[in-house]
């Protein structure tokens, strides 16, 4: 399934998920770290939003697509982002529905063929790795 992501999208996207993984596990192994990691991933989490978002932005400019629909999208997942940041309760749910809306548009764009079929593939192991490793933190936090 992903013999054909290149090697270093592979490797970089997969270092990717550690925070994500990582964080919550500090949080569980170690209580003195619990409230700082579980709020260092929400951090992340946000961060990751930005960049999918900005994927959206660097293939319009390519593309010479800079209309409202191709740009606009692009700082959608940054603002959601920001806003779980904002949350009282700390917006995991916004997080994790963030993560998955921005996989449902970049699996659309792969499918239009905006995107090569090889980071669709991709993005399903790192969104499946990303929610999975929220839906510990937000355990964690609960």
């Amino acid at each position: 399934m992903l013999k054909d992501v290149p090697r270093t999208a592979l490797v970089l996207g997969l270092a990717g998920l550690v925070p994500f993984w990582g964080l919550p596990i500090l949080a569980l192994v170690d209580p003195a770290w619990g409230t700082q990691a579980l709020t260092a991933q929400r951090l992340y989490a946000a961060c990751i939003l930005s960049f999918l978002g900005a994927v959206h932005w660097g293939w319009a400019l390519a593309e010479g697509q800079t209309g409202w629909t191709q740009l606009g999208w692009s700082v959608v997942p940054s603002l959601v982002g920001w806003l779980a940041l904002l949350s009282p309760s700390g917006g995991w749910l916004l997080l994790l529905a963030g993560l998955g809306v921005a996989w449902f548009v970049d699996d659309r764009s792969v499918k239009a063929g905006q995107f090569p079929a090889w980071y669709g593939r991709l993005r399903v192991i790192l969104t499946a790795g990303a929610v999975a490793g929220l839906g510990i933190g937000m355990a964690g936090a609960a």
